[in-house]
């Protein structure tokens, strides 16, 4: 079937209603700007609050190079005031550790072995979340994260294998995990979270829960709004 923009407007009106009482109720910003057009080098001007072009960042290939610029992470400036600090998500602002890739050739292990070694989602120590701010991280260092199943996601420094868990729903229980715990220890907290949504692959369903809230005749749309609601659910379960 074609395409239809009113059942998918319709959709979208349907996908954030906690967002949307969220901006009624709170500050929208309307002169908010990127500082890229592109990914990687946009997460860095996000997380240490200058230029990416600054640093050589003009490509997402460039950050494999430059990685985040050391102490100019804002996390840092919260860490030493304090604050326990983490990261959850998508990170994807360093390069991958190649020893993990290195030991595995060395081994003679197949391309298989190396993905059950973590090596897609990792990270080098120069460009670790621990190492640039951080006291805690759950997260993967790549493009794009496979909403089930994913063999992407480390915390910490450690691996954690294959994900079962819908990863918003896995990324969002991390983060308040996170939050509950500052809260508990009664400490200030800064804690960053980079929903892998709705970043591609989309092509498989968000679960019931939130996929039961729209049935417009086209798999794409639901799809696509799905998710978009499971991050409006993540967002009212932390508020």
């Amino acid at each position: 079937e074609p395409y239809n923009q009113q059942a998918a407007l319709e959709a979208s009106r349907r996908a954030m209603p906690f967002m949307e009482t969220l901006a009624e109720k709170g500050v929208v910003f309307t002169r908010a700007f990127s500082a890229s057009s592109l990914c990687a080098p946009a997460r860095q001007g996000v997380l240490t609050g200058t230029s990416p072009t600054r640093w050589g960042a003009y490509r997402n290939i460039d950050i494999n190079v430059c990685g985040l610029p050391k102490g100019r992470s804002l996390a840092t400036r919260f860490q030493d005031l304090g604050y326990a600090t983490g990261f959850i998500g998508k990170w994807h602002v360093g390069s991958k550790n190649g020893e993990l890739k290195k030991k595995n050739e060395e081994a003679g292990g197949t391309e298989a072995d190396l993905r059950k070694t973590g090596y897609w989602g990792s990270v080098i120590e120069r460009d670790h979340p621990l190492n640039n701010g951080f006291d805690y991280a759950c997260f993967y260092n790549l493009w794009e994260c496979p909403f089930y199943d994913s063999e992407l996601i480390w915390e910490d420094r450690t691996y954690t294998g294959i994900s079962r868990e819908y990863n918003t729903d896995l990324f969002t229980r991390k983060a308040m995990e996170f939050m509950e715990q500052s809260l508990d220890e009664g400490k200030p907290f800064f804690m960053d979270l980079a929903l892998h949504a709705v970043h591609i692959p989309l092509d498989v369903d968000a679960p019931e829960q939130y996929a039961q809230r729209f049935d417009t005749g086209f798999q794409a749309v639901d799809q696509f709004y799905s998710h978009i609601y499971a991050v409006d659910q993540s967002v009212r379960r932390i508020v």
